[in-house]
């Protein structure tokens, strides 16, 4: 595998300044052979540092050409299967401290497509439902039983409950303030405690 690679914008969020950027079929093993393809809303990544080597990018410019992109990045996302796993991944390693917050959100990004607000989200959800604490931000149901599977298989029966405790705060946090109850949130508790022989 090639170490620099050619990265085109996809997205940007102007309020939140959130980038969003795709990996193209350009490599190179020298940075300055891909200085010819840096037109605005460009820039070259070294795989094996993970980090940018160089940007071009006019914000003000690239949205008069691409004004779609900066609608749909204030919608809401759909959040993929691919997001999800990626976001879990992710949200283990800041969790055991094995890669800092900052990299991993640029990384889940990167690798995914996901906002990086969403990101954020589910990774400090993931912390919350390890700590059996109330989280607000809400996750869709796929990912929670994606991540409650997960947090049973990998941090055992005992981590599995107290996650399951923290989603059942969440949905009591949800009807509070909502004034409806999560129910496609319960039957997902339902799910996991028939999955792992809970009582």
């Amino acid at each position: 595998m090639k170490r620099y690679w050619l990265m085109k914008l996809k997205k940007y969020d102007k309020k939140s300044k959130l980038e969003v950027w795709k990996y193209l079929n350009t490599a190179s093993e020298s940075p300055h052979i891909l200085n010819n393809f840096l037109a605005n809303g460009f820039r070259i990544w070294d795989e094996d540092e993970h980090r940018v080597i160089k940007t071009n990018l006019d914000v003000s410019e690239w949205i008069k050409k691409n004004p779609q992109s900066e609608r749909n990045e204030s919608m809401a996302q759909k959040i993929t299967n691919l997001m999800i796993h990626t976001s879990y991944e992710y949200a283990k390693k800041v969790y055991n401290c094995e890669v800092e917050l900052g990299d991993a959100l640029d990384k889940i990004v990167i690798a995914s497509g996901m906002y990086r607000g969403s990101a954020l989200a589910y990774i400090s959800d993931f912390r919350l439902m390890l700590e059996g604490r109330e989280y607000k931000r809400t996750m869709s149901q796929n990912a929670t039983r994606f991540y409650l599977e997960n947090i049973g298989n990998d941090y055992g029966i005992e981590c599995l409950e107290t996650a399951i405790k923290a989603v059942l705060l969440h949905i009591n946090y949800y009807e509070r303030v909502k004034g409806s109850k999560l129910k496609s949130l319960v039957k997902v508790i339902d799910d996991v405690k028939e999955l792992f022989n809970l009582n």
